[in-house]
C-alpha cells in the first residue's frame, strides 16, 4: 500500500491537540540533487517526504528517492520513523505519536529553513498509516487533499 497525501501545512489548533504528545527527532536523509541554498532557505517546489513500512528504515528508499529527486526536479526527504533505523527507540510506540513526530519534524527540518507551506507525504504501509494519521490530525485545522 501506497499512500500520497498533498498537505497545506497548519500548526494545530483543537484543545485536544494542544496536549503535548512525547515526540522524538526523526533521523533523516535529504535528496537535494544540484539545488542550492540561499541565506539558509531551500529554493525548490515543495518538498516530498517518504515514510517507511513497519520492518522498513530510510535506506529501503535511498534509490527510490534519488529517482524521485531527479525526476520531480524536487527535493526528497526520506524519514526514519520512531523505533526503525537511526531514530530513537521508545517503549512508547502509536500513529498518533508517529504523526506527532513527524509533524515536528516538517516543523523543525523542512519548514522552518524553507521558502514553502506545502508538502508531499508518501507513506509504504506503516508509514502510509501514519501519513493517513497525520492527515486526518491537520484536517481539524482547515481542508487537505488526501489521495489513496
Amino acid at each position: 500500500n501506497i499512500i500520497i497525501s498533498f498537505i497545506l501545512f497548519r500548526p494545530f489548533n483543537s484543545q485536544k491537540d494542544q496536549q503535548k504528545l512525547s515526540t522524538v527527532n526523526l533521523a533523516y536523509d535529504l535528496h537535494l540533487g544540484t539545488f542550492k541554498r540561499n541565506e539558509d532557505k531551500i529554493e525548490a517546489t515543495n518538498p516530498l517526504i517518504i515514510t517507511h513500512g513497519i520492518f522498513g528504515h530510510k535506506q529501503n528508499w535511498r534509490s527510490a528517492a534519488k529517482a524521485l529527486q531527479k525526476e520531480l526536479d524536487n527535493f526528497v526527504f526520506v524519514v526514519d520513523m520512531r523505533n526503525h533505523g537511526e531514530s530513537p527507540h521508545t517503549s512508547e510506540c502509536s500513529y498518533q505519536l508517529m504523526a506527532a513526530d513527524l509533524r515536528e519534524f516538517i516543523q523543525k527540518e523542512v519548514l522552518s529553513r524553507s521558502i514553502f507551506k506545502t508538502v508531499f507525504l508518501l507513506g509504504h504501509s506503516m508509514g502510509g498509516k501514519v501519513a493517513a494519521e497525520f492527515s486526518l490530525q491537520d484536517a481539524e485545522g482547515g481542508p487537505s487533499t488526501f489521495l489513496g
